[in-house]
């Protein structure tokens, strides 16, 4: 079983191409099995190595089986054609210290953490509490070698960074909200819940005050209705930046292996259920 790797290509084409926010599109992530060929994911040097090769209509697949009739020859040229096109996000970006996924809850937690300093950084305000929508990510993270690719098709969205400032009570309304739907990203809160029902909030070890503001990170697909959320709604003030998420999370990626360091993921209880 080669390493399973969601291509986004034709859907991330759709929207760049489409630019229209109204417009809805969905695929399915899939494994993809090559124990008849030997085929694996390659990375931006070993094409021919992990692909094999066709001539004069002929496909060497790695594992030494030759086809060389029905749509497969075609297929795998395609497939290779294809690969220095994606050269760039091939790269080797990053390693992954450990398996994080969406459903777990681990990748978001991950994300929303470096995303709150990220956007605090940019827009040079002062981030309490982040929030963002679990459907914003994408795909899973496994352990190992981190391609460009596995970052850009987890924040496949041209979703712009955004601050806001939100009264204390303005914010146990927003996550009054969220629990009464479903439990998206959140940071630098710890949220009790007991019945399905808020129970009480805290930021930075301590009640939310009701009176103070607090700095929110999220992103503008939520301002205005995204997921059912308009947090354009509880904030004081809105501030939206020109990057978009991706623009943020791949330098901090980046910058994580320069310095020696691994994707990882601190789990902790910001969720707590009471019953």
């Amino acid at each position: 079983m080669m390493k399973a790797r969601t291509i986004l290509v034709l859907a991330l084409c759709a929207i760049a191409l489409c630019g229209c926010s109204a417009t809805r599109f969905s695929w399915k992530k899939i494994v993809v099995d090559g124990h008849m060929t030997g085929v694996t994911s390659s990375n931006a040097d070993n094409v021919k190595e992990a692909f094999g090769t066709v001539e004069n209509g002929v496909y060497h697949a790695p594992n030494g089986k030759v086809f060389d009739s029905g749509v497969t020859p075609s297929e795998a040229q395609l497939l290779i054609d294809s690969q220095d096109v994606m050269s760039d996000l091939k790269q080797v970006i990053a390693h992954a210290s450990m398996d994080m996924k969406i459903k777990d809850g681990t990748l978001p937690q991950w994300f929303i953490d470096f995303y709150m300093e990220e956007v605090g950084k940019e827009l040079g305000r002062k981030v309490d509490v982040g929030f963002s929508n679990v459907g914003g990510i994408r795909v899973n993270l496994g352990a190992g070698e981190v391609q460009k690719d596995d970052i850009v098709s987890m924040f496949p969205f041209k979703n712009h960074i955004v601050y806001a400032s939100v009264k204390g009570s303005e914010l146990v309304r927003l996550m009054e909200h969220m629990v009464s739907d479903r439990i998206q990203v959140v940071g630098g809160v710890k949220l009790y819940i007991k019945d399905r029902k808020l129970v009480k909030v805290e930021v930075g070890g301590e009640s939310v005050d009701p009176d103070r503001m607090y700095g929110l990170a999220t992103v503008d697909f939520l301002l205005h209705g995204g997921d059912g959320y308009s947090v354009a709604d509880y904030a004081s003030e809105i501030v939206v930046g020109e990057k978009y998420v991706i623009d943020v999370v791949l330098p901090y990626v980046i910058g994580l292996e320069a310095r020696g360091k691994c994707i990882e993921c601190n789990v902790d209880d910001r969720i707590t259920y009471l019953d």
